[in-house]
This record gives C-alpha cells, sequence and structure tokens, in this order.
C-alpha cells in the first residue's frame, strides 16, 4: 500500500527490542525479491556491520547485480571496463576507500543511479536496525546520510528502514512523511 499510495520514499518500521524487525525485513525481502534491489543489516557487535562505508559499497554491489544499466554507468564512473585487470580494480578501490560518506553516496549511488535508467516500477533498498549503525558519540551517520542526500537519488529508489526508537535515528529521519 506504501509503494502504490504513498507520497513518502521512506517506510520506517520503528519498534523496541524482540518486536521482529529483522524477522519482518527478511520476510519482505523473500516476498518481493524483484523489487528489493538491495538490503543491509545493521549490527553493532559489528565492525563490519555497523559501517557506513561498508553499507554503502555493499547496497551499490547488490544494485549492479539487479540492474543492468547502473552496472554499466557504475563500471563507467569508476572507469573500469570488458578489457580492465584486477590491479586497476585495486586501484580504484584505494581511491574510492579515500572519500567521505557524502562523496562515496554521490559517486556510487547518485551519480550513476540518475544517467538514462529505464524503469518500469519502483525498487526498494532495505536497511534493517538503522539504530545500531550508531557511533561511540551517539551520531549515526548512515541515517544522516539517508535524511540529508535521499533527494539526490532518482524518485523510483525508495527505503524501507527498520530501528528501534533511538534519538540518533528519530533526530534525523523525522523529516519524512
Amino acid at each position: 500500500e506504501w509503494l502504490s499510495k504513498s507520497d513518502s520514499r521512506v517506510f520506517w518500521l520503528k519498534a523496541g527490542p524482540g518486536f521482529g524487525k529483522s524477522a519482518v525485513s527478511v520476510q519482505l525481502i523473500k516476498k518481493r525479491p524483484e523489487i528489493f534491489v538491495a538490503n543491509w543489516f545493521c549490527d553493532h557487535q559489528s565492525t563490519v556491520l555497523s559501517d557506513p562505508l561498508r553499507a554503502l559499497t555493499t547496497i551499490a554491489y547488490q544494485l549492479s547485480l539487479k540492474i543492468e544499466n547502473y552496472r554499466s554507468n557504475l563500471l563507467q564512473q569508476l572507469g573500469l571496463g570488458r578489457s580492465s585487470d584486477i590491479s586497476q580494480a585495486l586501484d580504484q578501490r584505494q581511491q574510492i576507500s579515500k572519500l567521505s560518506l557524502p562523496e562515496l553516496f554521490r559517486f556510487l549511488l547518485s551519480e550513476p543511479l540518475s544517467r538514462n535508467i529505464p524503469h518500469d516500477h519502483q525498487y526498494i533498498v532495505l536497511i534493517d536496525a538503522l539504530d545500531e549503525a550508531q557511533t561511540a558519540n551517539g551520531n549515526n551517520p548512515l541515517a544522516a546520510l539517508i535524511s540529508s542526500r535521499l533527494s539526490q537519488l532518482p524518485s523510483w529508489i525508495q527505503f524501507v528502514l527498520t530501528s528501534r526508537p533511538d534519538d540518533a535515528v528519530t533526530r534525523q529521519l523525522q523529516i519524512f512523511n
């Protein structure tokens, strides 16, 4: 219903611990794999799964597997082609690792998604347990990034987010209807 009737690009399921938000996330992905084109499950106990840079690179990789024109655009953005070798890919990986979070978002997502990608329906990126991407200082850079940069993505990309009603997430996402 949200997909077809809402003008909001974010569906945010927030509930306390043990509610089953992650179980709902998994079921959504299983039931509608054609529209859930990427997902990320945050985990505060893992430095990898709470890292927003890893989240962005993984989401970009998953999008490249599901949206062919995005993959072509991304490879062009990376300066990689059929004749590229592993050293060129590794060099590009090293260059990407130097980008800030907003720069990485622009480079991997907003620019390649905005270039000539025909679409016949909405696509959804799911991020589960967004509250678990909070840093030790109480900030949530992934929530802040979604809040500040979602408008840079094409309107056919939407987000389903789950989190506890944590202040660091609520502060960032309150701008969405």
